[in-house]
């Protein structure tokens, strides 16, 4: 019931401010809009300093929930990370570091009826090993069988006597790919 009566005094406010704006000279009017629009302005500025406390405590609340969900999957994640580390000492595993590609330019291409290799411009001073294997944007191009500091020599796997270790991910099987 009170707030259909201050519904009803605000109702009663505009229509007399309405009117008495409609029966006035524009040049009063547009004084009194000025002033409106600064009282209103200034009334937004002090009010909007002043932080609701129902919407804060949902957002304490809610920071609070989210902290504990938070807080619940570090403590899964950090029990995980030890499980994990005690399996791989009784299982004598070790974190394998991933393989760092070396990208290099063909510098000469050799082909012949018996041989097919070519010249790449990096070399051991770049971390390239005979034996290691040689990729590009197709798959797998060949093996390093020579190498000096700034170059090295790949035979290409068309070659008929090119024999290059391999290894079968679901048989966990050694292989020779020829």
């Amino acid at each position: 019931m009170a707030s259909f009566i201050d519904y009803f005094v605000l109702l009663l406010l505009l229509i007399i401010s309405m009117s008495l704006i409609y029966f006035t000279s524009t040049n009063e009017v547009g004084g009194f809009r000025s002033l409106v629009v600064v009282s209103l302005g200034k009334f937004k500025n002090i009010f909007s300093s002043i932080q609701n406390p129902i919407q804060i405590a949902s957002e304490n609340r809610t920071l609070t929930d989210l902290n504990i969900v938070l807080s619940n999957e570090v403590t899964v994640m950090r029990q995980a990370l030890n499980q994990n580390n005690e399996l791989r000492h009784m299982l004598d595993l070790y974190i394998k570091q991933p393989n760092l590609l070396i990208a290099c330019d063909v510098i000469k291409k050799s082909t012949s009826a018996q041989v097919n290799i070519v010249t790449l411009n990096k070399g051991s001073l770049a971390g390239i090993k005979r034996g290691m294997c040689a990729i590009s944007v197709a798959g797998l191009a060949g093996i390093v069988i020579g190498v000096n500091d700034n170059y090295s020599i790949i035979e290409l796997l068309n070659n008929r006597n090119t024999n290059v270790p391999g290894y079968l991910t679901e048989s966990a099987f050694d292989g020779i790919v020829t």
